[in-house]
């Protein structure tokens, strides 16, 4: 689909023009945009004030601003630099800081024995509320943020044919030692015995940014580990913000007036711009911890996940077995995640997701032509009437 744009503009394609599978995804698409925006902010926020010391409502604001004003100037291509930049910083200075880190807390055997002779399987990697209350509904959110995010689609389409395998080949060998290094900050506080609820007032996440400005770190470092930390949280929070102004007008603007011009349509990419700003702002603001935001908010884009990928590789997958998939997942699936928690939750929105499309797309004859992907013509081209032939 070499003139796309948008997972919503690839899925009414997909589907013949299904308007429910279109409206489903660009909900979708949009609630994802505006997860990715109130996890960052709330990262910076907690960054901010557990080193500074400052108001994490006023961090919070304060970022959101800044990055508001150059992706309105500087669209992808101010993404683009920012994930650059902080792909950088991810690797060497992250490095750095987690070496001076342990060297601080007393040496990788000194935690690692703090650890163990705490008990409670605290290094076991089947801990319930860690690997089955945690860890399986991050990966899975994960994977959806990737395959099912307009932010990574926007990116693959912008990229040079050529370029798309291998930019998305090595960006994810190179991300993958980054979690793992900057995750044993979380070690080095289970070691100093940190307290989540006296010390980290409430919030797990603040693990890091605590533990980097209270080990007496020289300046230089935690400036560092601030720097890191906020490469990281702008870069997914511009990308979002551009995500969301790419499916607001193709999806949304461009199908109500379809002879918009081209300087109309880019006015109307800023304006979700402000109001997933507003809405992320007010949700930070409200005081919400960061591990229930990402819980909530992962369990549910993990409904779209399997549907999507049949979508792409199944040619029997059908609109309906998509929405159904979709739907039926989180209407099902969240309750259970409330009733019997998070392992549970996760693997019952994930099995409702696949065996609904699958099974729809077997008692049905329909199967798509891939082929016509590449037929559709670009979706921000004004529709102007044909001129009339000359006499």
């Amino acid at each position: 689909m070499p003139d796309g744009y948008t997972i919503p503009e690839f899925v009414k394609v997909r589907f013949d023009g299904n308007a429910v599978a279109g409206g489903v995804v660009v909900l979708g698409a949009l609630f994802g945009s505006l997860i990715e925006v109130i996890i960052n902010i709330k990262g910076t926020s907690l960054v901010i004030s557990s080193v500074f010391g400052a108001d994490p409502r006023f961090a919070a604001i304060i970022g959101l601003l800044v990055v508001l004003i150059y992706s309105i100037l500087g669209g992808l291509w101010a993404s683009i630099t920012t994930s650059a930049l902080s792909t950088l910083l991810h690797t060497v200075p992250s490095a750095i800081i987690l070496v001076a880190a342990l060297h601080y807390a007393g040496g990788v055997n000194s935690v690692w024995h703090s650890v163990a002779a705490q008990g409670n399987d605290l290094l076991s990697v089947t801990r319930p509320d860690a690997a089955t209350g945690f860890g399986i509904t991050l990966a899975l959110g994960l994977l959806t943020a990737t395959i099912a995010g307009q932010e990574f689609w926007q990116v693959a389409w912008a990229l040079k044919k050529k370029d798309v395998s291998r930019s998305f080949f090595w960006a994810g060998a190179w991300f993958y030692p980054i979690p793992i290094c900057l995750g044993l900050l979380g070690l080095i506080g289970l070691g100093l015995h940190v307290n989540v609820n006296t010390q980290l007032g409430g919030d797990a996440a603040a693990v890091g940014p605590y533990l980097i400005s209270h080990l007496g770190l020289p300046t230089w470092l935690v400036i560092l580990y601030v720097i890191v930390v906020l490469s990281a949280c702008y870069s997914v929070i511009d990308s979002a913000f551009t995500a969301t102004s790419s499916v607001f007008v193709v999806d949304i603007i461009k199908p109500l007036f379809p002879k918009i011009n081209e300087k109309q349509l880019f006015f109307w990419a800023k304006v979700p711009m402000f109001f997933t700003a507003i809405i992320a702002a007010a949700v930070v603001l409200s005081g919400v911890d960061f591990v229930t935001i990402v819980l909530t908010s992962y369990a549910i884009r993990t409904a779209i996940l399997i549907p999507l990928v049949l979508a792409l590789f199944w040619s029997r997958t059908t609109g309906w077995g998509f929405v159904g998939g979709t739907i039926l997942a989180i209407a099902i699936g969240m309750p259970i995640r409330s009733a019997a928690g998070e392992l549970w939750g996760s693997l019952s929105i994930l099995a409702i997701s696949g065996l609904v499309p699958i099974i729809i797309g077997l008692l049905g004859n329909f199967r798509f032509d891939f082929e016509r992907l590449r037929h559709i013509k670009d979706a921000t081209v004004s529709s102007e009437p044909e001129p009339l032939p000359a006499d």
